[in-house]
């Protein structure tokens, strides 16, 4: 059945809540057997026959189910066989594009992080060489 088969499905199960479902069913079933076995309604000989025919019926609607499913994707496998390529190709594509995207904003920020940090270090030189210079030479600044 493929991958195609088992996304197909996981969405089924979390559309339907198969999941949920079948452990609702199970706990009722658990919390009968033991109120029976309980007040002595169930001998294990009983209980084995039950159990006997719940995997038979679970059997059965497992191939049900996949007796109704295998044609849909049967259907469904021509499209999927044509359009993964088509898909795989635009998000690729668009997974390019972001990287690019991503790569042009980090120059961007880059850049403008650097030429703050350019003025910010030639104002402070300016500041200090002016200073530095009116010390040496004992020399008054105007403010």
């Amino acid at each position: 059945m493929g991958a195609s088969a088992s996304v197909k499905y996981r969405q089924l199960d979390c559309k339907y809540h198969v999941q949920e479902k079948v452990r609702l069913v199970e706990d009722k079933c658990i919390v009968l057997l033991h109120d029976a076995m309980r007040r002595g309604e169930l001998t294990r000989q009983q209980l084995r026959v039950l159990v006997a025919m719940l995997q038979a019926k679970e059997q059965y609607l497992e191939h049900f189910a996949h007796e109704k499913i295998r044609p849909i994707l049967v259907a469904l496998q021509p499209y999927y066989d044509k359009y993964q390529p088509i898909v795989k190709k635009c998000v690729d594509g668009s997974v390019r594009q972001t990287k690019w995207v991503a790569r042009k904003i980090d120059d961007v920020v880059t850049t403008t992080t650097l030429q703050a940090l350019y003025q910010a270090r030639r104002q402070v030189v300016s500041q200090l060489s002016i200073a530095t210079i009116s010390t040496y030479f004992s020399i008054s600044l105007p403010e």
